[in-house]
């Protein structure tokens, strides 16, 4: 009987000791985190990955030739040019380090006014610190590129404004 008592105990500690050495051992979160690094007791968010996209593909870079990567646009830099994601074809171009993302999609009626648009389709832009003016003069430059490329087929899985998925640029550039 005391030899099942002392297993009993000794078993119980090498338990206990097991787990306190294996919780030392995971990364510190949260609040505790904040502590340890003698910031407040907010817990800081943890950082977002955003998914890269894709680069574009022969059918995007047919659409907007001779446009490529490093060109310039009316004096801004394109700075990457994607493949089709969620229905919509990602230029992105900065000047100054401001970065501006315009969008290519297939026109539709029903869609928001466009800042530009041609026959087939319509381009959208995002900015942060660009003004609307700017923005316009751009999309409307993109456009005249686009519109020269009119015998181009769309590219694989473009859609409307209405029927692109959700967002993949919502958090930023």
């Amino acid at each position: 009987m005391i030899k099942e008592r002392t297993l009993a105990i000794a078993l119980l500690i090498a338990v206990a000791l097991g787990a306190f050495l294996f919780s030392s051992l995971q990364p510190e979160t949260g609040s505790e985190q904040a502590r340890l690094d003698g910031d407040s007791a907010v817990a800081r968010e943890p950082k977002r990955i955003r998914r890269q996209p894709a680069p574009a593909g022969p059918g995007e870079l047919a659409l907007l030739a001779p446009l490529e990567v490093g060109a310039e646009l009316a004096g801004w830099e394109v700075r990457f040019i994607g493949a089709v994601d969620e229905g919509r074809l990602p230029v992105v171009l900065s000047k100054g380090g401001e970065p501006l993302r315009l969008e290519i999609v297939l026109a539709s009626a029903d869609a928001p006014e466009p800042p530009a648009a041609t026959r087939r389709y319509h381009v959208y832009y995002r900015a942060r610190n660009v003004s609307p003016d700017e923005g316009s003069t751009l999309a409307r430059e993109l456009a005249r590129v686009i519109a020269k490329n009119g015998h181009v087929a769309p590219p694989q899985g473009m859609t409307t404004y209405e029927d692109a998925g959700r967002d993949p640029w919502a958090e930023g550039m």
